[in-house]
């Protein structure tokens, strides 16, 4: 009663898949290319340590390439990491107060579609709070999170020409009422 795992194997194959080639002189061409596979797995667990504790876990394998396609046969598309990983946690100190702690790891992946250009790994650790208030018949929840504790540099998207740089420390403040 205290502990959910779950397992999934999978194997997609989509066709016609959009591809956008981006040029020294800022041209692109966008084109439909043969298919794109992805084999893997992914492993969850989620459950309570103890009475207080509370932890979910997961870690996914990805094998994506491009297949029948005469320029990228066999690379790998954009921003699809071999591996990925999360661990979250939450400890409940009393029934109004938990704290919350967790880690998002993305590896490696490829900036092109020719796979000549890397975007390293990074992890992300997030922490946060809520508390709880009784009002009358209904409960506030006030809940303060800081996202990218450690502000991590990384590169969350983009290709050659552009990339999407991963958001810097930030906080949260939400007030929930439910009546």
């Amino acid at each position: 009663d205290r502990l959910l795992l779950t397992s999934a194997l999978f194997d997609i194959t989509k066709t016609g898949v959009l591809v956008t080639e981006y040029n020294d002189d800022g041209s692109y061409r966008t084109s439909q290319v043969g298919e794109q596979r992805h084999k893997g797995f992914e492993m969850a667990a989620q459950g309570a340590v103890t009475d207080k504790l509370f932890v979910m876990t997961s870690v996914m394998n990805l094998d994506a390439a491009y297949g029948k396609d005469g320029e990228f046969n066999g690379a790998t598309p954009v921003d699809a990491p071999e591996w990925s990983a999360s661990i979250w946690s939450r400890y409940e100190f009393t029934e109004n107060l938990s704290l919350n702690a967790g880690a998002f790891y993305e590896g490696e992946r490829f900036a092109d579609n020719n796979n000549t250009i890397t975007k390293d790994a990074y992890t992300r650790v997030d922490v946060g709070a809520t508390y709880k208030i009784a009002l009358s018949n209904s409960d506030i929840n006030v809940r303060f999170n800081i996202q990218n504790l450690f502000d991590t540099e990384y590169l969350a998207g983009g290709g050659t020409t552009n990339v999407t740089v991963g958001d810097g420390i930030s906080y949260r403040l939400a007030v929930q009422m439910a009546f």
